[in-house]
């Protein structure tokens, strides 16, 4: 089933553009205004088949807004993804937990913000008293903490697919004086990958917008998709 993926209005869509956007697409007016004034790329649909798909994006751009559509078949899921431990800038290619990628042949560096939910649980233990005596009273307790992941998604000519997490990354390997904390080695990293690869590859589109993943992680998967289709990574196959 496609996706409508929303990117940027290219010019400003009156009241009158906003009624057909909700008509056509199905959605409330107040709905539609957001595409409008919203920039970060976002999901706003996903229909039934390639013909509704084209429709809607036709819709969206008679109306100033870019758009694409983008099928769930043709989406790598970042689950899926090699996440190396290991990452090395050399000359002329990117190592990552042994795999290699030339610079000349990385197709789209994304980079996205990710929270995830992490689910920690304790154990707490106290003695109460129970008649004469004293018993110990054990109650198991769960708490949800967000957190936040800066993330550079990495598509090569060749089908590779690699999910580098600023925290999962062992930065004594790049072989640099580092920095004091996880998130200043991970700008550096990108910064010695944007100084190899070609500009026209990155694309920060989601720095600052976090996406949640969980429930939402196929979101993530498409909008990182939509990017690096535009990056000239990805082949657009037809929709179904």
């Amino acid at each position: 089933m496609p996706f409508i993926v929303l990117f940027a209005a290219q010019r400003g869509v009156g009241p009158e553009g906003i009624d057909r956007l909700a008509r056509a697409l199905g959605r409330t007016w107040i709905e539609a205004k957001q595409w409008t004034i919203n920039a970060s790329p976002r999901v706003i649909a996903r229909v039934s088949d390639g013909v509704e798909a084209e429709r809607c994006v036709r819709a969206l751009r008679e109306e100033g807004l870019d758009a694409e559509a983008v099928d769930e078949a043709e989406v790598s899921a970042s689950s899926a993804m090699l996440r190396p431990r290991v990452v090395r800038v050399l000359d002329g290619m990117i190592e990552a937990d042994g795999h290699q990628l030339a610079y000349d042949l990385v197709r789209a560096l994304v980079r996205a913000r990710m929270v995830t939910s992490v689910a920690r649980s304790t154990i707490e233990v106290e003695r109460v008293q129970a008649g004469r005596g004293t018993a110990v009273v054990s109650r198991q307790k769960t708490e949800h903490e967000r957190v936040v992941e800066e993330a550079l998604f990495v598509f090569g000519a060749h089908g590779e697919r690699w999910l580098l997490v600023h925290s999962a990354i062992r930065y004594g390997a790049l072989g640099v004086p580092l920095r004091p904390s996880q998130r200043e080695n991970f700008e550096l990293l990108l910064s010695m990958l944007r100084a190899r690869v070609a500009a026209e590859r990155f694309d920060d589109a989601l720095r600052d917008g976090a996406v949640a993943t969980g429930d939402g992680v196929r979101i993530l998967d498409v909008l990182v998709h939509a990017l690096a289709r535009r990056r000239g990574g990805l082949a657009r196959p037809p929709m179904r």
